[in-house]
């Protein structure tokens, strides 16, 4: 038989490592047991969080015609969903984080099964966990599923802010354009005592606000003055997203951050404002301009590309 396939000895373990895969950097994670048995080629799993050991959990990939028994690592393939959705019980964290990122390999966009096992770890102890939780329901629901909004909503309150700015992002991917209890919870959101789910939350608010949408566009204005340079620069986006072309108050607020110590302040500054420039608007222009003798790069390519997009404008 092929080294590809797992031993006898581990036949009644998917969980556990062949004997001829690589180390792993970290210990081998306790086994979890399993009645079945499979004879089948192996894909590994790793623990998707970054600040921790990447520790391998192996999963079955495909397997020969003639093994009854063998999992095939395809889009719905049913004994992969349960293998996946089992190891969610797994005692070890860096397993289920590992199960939970690869749920969309395994599930259909809009299983149910999918969306409720990745829900179900909403309550796991680990942060890591939960987090991952957010970003695979994100994956798996379909666009506009209440119910895994509702539940992903119930997490903007999580004391983590690493789940807490998945929850946002994780909005924006399950969430339709204009849904009001995504834009109320990113409003609620821009409050936020940790700068990156600020940011997450005005992200969404650029992200599913509608053009005049007055609440999304005062939260927009206030984050403007945000002590934090990235918080500012999203927000300058989102004021650009959700302004009408020309309008007097949002050209004005923009204008005021062309100064901004921050580069990346200016930088977005100058996006928003090629957006908001209506043909004609000379004061537009010359703040373009201005910002061709920036001292950042990145900011007078901004404002040259911007230049460029006004005279295309004008031409047409």
């Amino acid at each position: 038989m092929g080294s590809s396939c797992v031993t006898a000895s581990h036949l009644s373990d998917p969980f556990s490592k062949p004997q001829n895969a690589p180390q792993a950097a970290a210990t081998k994670p306790t086994k979890l047991s399993h009645n079945k048995k499979w004879e089948a080629s192996l894909d590994t799993i790793r623990d998707p969080d970054e600040e921790t050991e990447a520790e391998l959990v192996q999963l079955p990939s495909r397997a020969p015609s003639s093994q009854p028994f063998g999992l095939t690592w395809t889009l719905g393939s049913e004994p992969a969903i349960e293998l996946v959705i089992q190891g969610l019980e797994h005692e070890d964290p860096g397993v289920r984080r590992g199960c939970l990122s690869k749920l969309h390999r395994v599930c259909l966009k809009g299983d149910s099964r999918g969306v409720a096992a990745a829900c179900s770890c909403f309550a796991d102890a680990d942060p890591g966990v939960r987090a991952t939780a957010v970003e695979a329901v994100s994956h798996t629901a379909y666009r506009g599923d209440e119910r895994a909004i509702v539940t992903l909503v119930s997490l903007r309150e999580d004391k983590e802010p690493r789940v807490r700015k998945a929850v946002y992002h994780g909005l924006c991917g399950v969430c339709c354009q204009g849904d009001q209890l995504a834009l109320a919870s990113g409003i609620h959101g821009v409050n936020d005592a940790d700068w990156r789910v600020r940011t997450a939350a005005v992200d969404l608010l650029e992200c599913l606000g509608q053009e005049n949408d007055g609440k999304a566009l005062a939260a927009a204005f206030g984050c403007l003055k945000d002590s934090d340079a990235d918080v500012r620069a999203s927000a300058l986006k989102a004021v650009g997203s959700l302004s009408s072309p020309g309008d007097g108050q949002a050209v004005e607020a923009v204008g005021r951050c062309m100064e901004a110590r921050n580069w990346r302040v200016r930088q977005a500054a100058v996006q928003a404002l090629q957006v908001l420039n209506r043909e004609g608007n000379v004061h537009v222009l010359t703040m373009m301009r201005q910002r061709l003798r920036d001292k950042d790069p990145d900011v007078r390519l901004a404002a040259v590309l911007a230049l460029g997009s006004a005279c295309e404008k004008d031409d047409t």
